[in-house]
């Protein structure tokens, strides 16, 4: 039945500290497999490097 070992879905819930988090759920069980902070070290990069550069050229233009 679990044809795709690696999927995962994820849901956002709030942790007890009132912060965000993604819970990491197999699709296939509903079971919970773990948690991370929303902003991570990769998230951050992705989101602000592409930005930032898409704003120093059009500085310079």
């Amino acid at each position: 039945m679990n044809q795709h070992p690696g999927f995962a879905s994820f849901a956002m819930f709030n942790d007890a500290a009132g912060g965000f988090r993604y819970a990491w759920i197999d699709p296939y069980t509903g079971e919970v497999n773990g948690d991370t902070p929303v902003l991570t070290p990769g998230r951050f990069i992705g989101f602000y490097i592409p930005h930032s550069i898409c704003r120093s050229l059009a500085a310079v233009l």
